[in-house]
């Protein structure tokens, strides 16, 4: 049995146990598992639930009529749906395979999950503030307010990016950390999130499935070094016609003050060199004690 590194005991308990039953055929849930060559020429694993989902917000039980839904709760079938997909497709991914670096991407039409193999060797630096923890940080202007939820939260991309940005409010730095609650809520918040900001409903398509009509470019959550930072983060990345009539038809003046504050990114990556330079002159400096 491989052994993930950064589990405790009970989380390494449930991972094995969905290891177990995904390699024994106790588990249809992942019913179509295919492995083809990502453009960038790294081996891509893809992954459908046995039951077919047109989109994310199909797959997690929502869509355009959807109000000020909740996130699902633990005795609902979306719930149990969402967390055995994903800890079916994680015993896989980092069980079977023992992948520690990939990109992890969400696609539609239909549903699926595409895990690409990273090979780069750059690790976020160790030490380094938090931007989704540190309320000190520049990131923290970046938040926005999504009540719907306790577990997780949605930002603007602190470098000005076209794009939403998703996570645990708990520092996790690997999807197979998360709790169930914290799982099935994770990619709820993501289909919401967009709903809210976007107006993106289940008529929206991602990714490269979609083609020319994608107006959400993908989703992706980096794992291991495939991460510039640490925390665990989920980037939604919009083409840029939509985030541009959104900021001017869909945002309050409140949001748009938000991202003008941003400016351009240039806050956050500034306040990064001075961090990183931090880093580097302690490191450099001898210990005394």
């Amino acid at each position: 049995m491989t052994d993930i590194v950064g589990h405790d005991s009970k989380q390494l308990f449930l991972y094995e146990k969905a290891q177990a039953e995904l390699l024994h055929g106790l588990w249809q849930l992942v019913a179509n598992r295919s492995t083809t060559v990502a453009n960038i020429g790294q081996p891509a694993h893809i992954y459908r639930p046995a039951k077919a989902f047109l989109t994310l917000a199909a797959f997690v039980g929502l869509d355009d009529s959807a109000g000020d839904a909740c996130p699902p709760e633990s005795s609902t079938k979306v719930y149990g749906r969402v967390c055995r997909f994903f800890r079916a497709l994680l015993a896989d991914v980092e069980g079977r395979l023992g992948l520690v670096h990939y990109k992890l991407a969400v696609e539609w039409p239909a549903f699926q999950v595409v895990v690409i193999e990273s090979t780069r060797t750059k690790a976020p630096p160790a030490g380094e503030r938090c931007i989704s923890c540190d309320t000190t940080t520049p990131g923290a202007g970046s938040r926005l307010d999504f009540p719907a939820t306790n577990l997780h939260r949605v930002w603007l991309d602190a470098k000005a990016r076209p794009m939403l940005i998703i996570t645990p409010t708990r520092h996790c730095e690997r999807l197979s950390q998360c709790t169930d609650d914290e799982l099935a809520t994770f990619w709820w918040t993501a289909a919401r999130a967009m709903q809210q900001e976007l107006g993106v409903g289940v008529d929206m398509l991602a990714g490269p499935a979609a083609g020319a009509n994608a107006v959400i470019r993908r989703l992706t959550l980096n794992h291991g070094n495939a991460r510039n930072i640490a925390h665990l983060h989920l980037k939604i990345l919009v083409r840029q016609e939509l985030w541009k009539k959104t900021l001017v038809h869909r945002w309050s003046d409140e949001r748009r003050a938000q991202w003008d504050a941003l400016d351009g990114g240039r806050v956050y990556r500034n306040w990064r060199v001075r961090e990183l330079q931090a880093l580097k002159a302690q490191a450099a400096t001898p210990d005394t004690e």
